[in-house]
């Protein structure tokens, strides 16, 4: 009977650590999966920063040019009657 306990004690560890490492691995696929997911979103926004950051030049840049146009050279939109269409 004294036999059975050690035997049994080493079972009950021995299927406890079992457990715990196939819930270990479970919990690591778990944040690997979700680190992935982050990583793919993270890329989409450093792209979409990019992106907006291009037009955000490209708009400064024609906002630039009709600051420069109207305070230096006197230019203003013109009227419809002043635009004339030329066709060829």
């Amino acid at each position: 009977m004294r036999a059975l306990i050690p035997v049994a004690l080493v079972s009950v560890l021995i299927f406890a650590s079992a457990l715990q490492l196939v819930m270990t691995r479970y919990e690591s696929k778990r944040l690997y999966m979700e680190l992935h997911g982050l990583r793919l979103a993270r890329d989409n926004l450093d792209r979409e920063r990019g992106q907006l950051l291009l037009e955000q030049g490209t708009a400064g840049a024609h906002l630039r040019v009709e600051a420069i146009a109207r305070q230096k050279l006197d230019m203003t939109v013109p009227n419809k009657e002043q635009i004339m269409r030329v066709y060829p």
